[in-house]
Order: structure tokens, then C-alpha cells, then sequence
């Protein structure tokens, strides 16, 4: 079982993208998104019962690295720099054990860069591409039983999480990381999922526009 967090938290969950897309399907964002709201389900106490959340469920989305391969937002780097300074007393622990000292050798970035071309050395094996889901300001103990579903479902492709402890800014979070800041659900009502009509309604939810 994952340790406990704290009281509120934000945690992002991370997926290799690439290894869904030659296993699973190309439409990986898809898989990814009703894995983790099937999982979401069954973490809520009684299991669906999202009206009992202390607050609206507030999340985001994407690939790490598709801004930064286009140069646009240095995700990578903004990831390299957390990881570096601990930023909101981020916490590693629960990542896939090789994939967390991949992201804290020195070599993280020059690996990226490798990836898409730049040419800043050859010998590092090649990285998949992160995609990520995160939640901001969820009970602690959800974010904690969403992880575990998550594993206990066998989930393709799913690499661990890494939590921030301390307070901090979710949107501007999501930014810096260039994702998508649009997953919500309020009562037993939801958006920004992408995932088909039916699995909103499997998972006792509809779609709308959350207050």
C-alpha cells in the first residue's frame, strides 16, 4: 500500500506514452484518461460516490515533452529544476525505481535533447515520452487509493507518481509542464476527459460544465 499523504496534495501521475501506443492503441491519451477516471471511481468512498468529495476535482493532462521538442515550453527542464531543488517538497518515491534515477542523473537532459535530435552526444538508450495526469488540492487519501488502483489493474503502461507535500500554485504547475488544464468533475459532473460517453456514465458521472 502507498504511504500516506497529506491532507490536500497535488500528484502527478506519469505514463509511457510510447509503450500504450505500440501495445495498446495510438489513441493512448484515450486509454489513459479512462484508466485513471475508472480508477478515480473506485478510489472514492463508497466507491462512485463523488458527491462526497470534500471539493471539485481539478486536473491536467499531456505529453511532457511535446512542447519542448517543439521548443516552445522547456517542460524538461522545468521538471530537471524540481527534481534538482525538491520544489514543494516534491517526493519521487513513488515512481517506477529506474525511471526516478533516470530523472535525477545529470544525464536527464542530454538524453531529452538526444531524443529529438540535437545531436548533444550518442551511447544514452532512448527515453519514451511521459504523459502525464495531475491532480491539484485532492484529499490525500484519494490521490493515495487512485495510485493503487491504478497498479491493482494492471494498468498498461503506468510508471508511479511523483506528490508535491508542500503548497503550490497547480496552474502555473501545469504550465511550466505544458499540459492541459481542463480535467474537472464537481458533484457528478464532468469535463476535459477524453474518454466515450459510456465510460462517463460506468463510473456514475455526466458530462456538463462543473460549477
Amino acid at each position: 500500500m502507498p504511504k500516506k499523504t497529506a491532507t490536500r496534495t497535488i500528484a502527478f501521475f506519469v505514463f509511457d506514452s510510447d509503450l500504450i501506443a505500440a501495445e495498446v492503441s495510438d489513441m493512448y491519451g484515450g486509454y489513459i484518461h479512462a484508466a485513471v477516471l475508472k480508477a478515480l471511481a473506485a478510489a472514492v468512498k463508497p466507491p462512485g460516490g463523488w458527491k462526497a468529495l470534500p471539493r471539485p476535482v481539478k486536473g491536467c493532462h499531456g505529453d511532457l515533452l511535446e512542447n519542448s521538442a517543439l521548443g516552445n515550453i522547456p517542460g524538461a527542464q522545468v521538471l530537471r529544476s524540481w527534481i534538482s531543488a525538491k520544489t514543494h517538497g516534491m517526493d519521487l518515491s513513488d515512481l517506477d525505481e529506474d525511471l526516478a534515477l533516470e530523472w535525477e542523473s545529470e544525464g536527464f537532459l542530454k538524453e531529452i535533447g538526444e531524443q529529438f535530435g540535437e545531436d548533444l552526444g550518442e551511447g544514452l538508450p532512448p527515453m519514451f515520452v511521459p504523459y502525464l495526469v495531475g491532480f491539484d488540492g485532492s484529499p490525500g487519501h484519494i490521490l493515495d487509493g487512485l495510485h493503487a488502483e491504478i497498479q491493482r489493474r494492471g494498468t498498461k503502461g503506468y510508471k508511479g507518481r511523483f506528490i508535491f507535500t508542500a503548497p503550490g500554485d497547480f496552474k502555473k504547475m501545469a504550465a511550466d509542464l505544458g499540459l492541459v488544464d481542463d480535467l474537472r468533475i464537481s458533484g457528478t459532473i464532468c469535463s476535459g476527459w477524453q474518454v466515450s460517453s459510456k465510460v462517463v456514465k460506468d463510473v456514475g458521472l455526466v458530462e456538463g460544465v462543473p460549477r
